[in-house]
């Protein structure tokens, strides 16, 4: 998951990246009764509060309207590995927070890197890495390892500054991020 911080409204945009293994020999595919509304091979479950989701990669891309609880493939999912990208938008969220959403699938490895913005970052099952530099820019590094299906990713921010405009509401455009990789497999 990539979020940017934009240095103006603090809005954040997320875009999280997933790395999906089928480690079978078999191609896995839904059946039409699984969920409600249809079959499903694949389901992202997104933050509550999230708005704007956007598939980039790896997903459907039908059109999903603001509040949607997650997003969906239908599609086939052949043996191997794929690549899933997708985005969405959290309004400001205060000088203190929590980000938390539930994982679909036991996620070996996730790693998040988060703007550093003066704001202090924690999350159960994730330790801090060693500061990363992207392009002169600091980032905090997280990562944790061996999450179970249904196991929540939660995120507690404190100190988070606050906007340096008098508006709020959501930009287009962001400057700071935090990411979080999960590899399923």
């Amino acid at each position: 998951v990539i979020i940017d911080v934009d240095p103006q409204t603090r809005d954040l945009t997320v875009m999280e990246v997933a790395v999906v293994s089928n480690t079978t020999d078999r191609t896995l595919i839904a059946r039409p009764g699984d969920q409600p509304g249809g079959g499903r091979t694949l389901w992202f479950a997104l933050p509550s509060g999230a708005l704007h989701p956007d598939v980039g990669e790896g997903l459907d891309r039908v059109p999903v309207a603001d509040g949607a609880d997650g997003l969906a493939y239908s599609g086939p999912v052949l043996p191997g590995k794929r690549q899933v990208v997708y985005s969405y938008m959290l309004a400001n969220p205060g000088p203190s927070f929590a980000i938390s959403k539930v994982l679909s699938y036991p996620t070996g490895r996730l790693n998040v890197i988060m703007a550093d913005v003066g704001q202090k970052v924690s999350g159960p099952k994730l330790s801090t890495k060693e500061a990363v530099n992207i392009k002169d820019k600091g980032y905090i590094f997280m990562s944790g390892e061996s999450f179970g299906a249904g196991e929540s990713l939660g995120l507690e921010v404190a100190n988070f500054p606050g906007p340096s405009t008098g508006g709020q509401g959501l930009s287009s455009s962001g400057h700071g991020r935090w990411l979080v990789l999960p590899l399923l497999g």
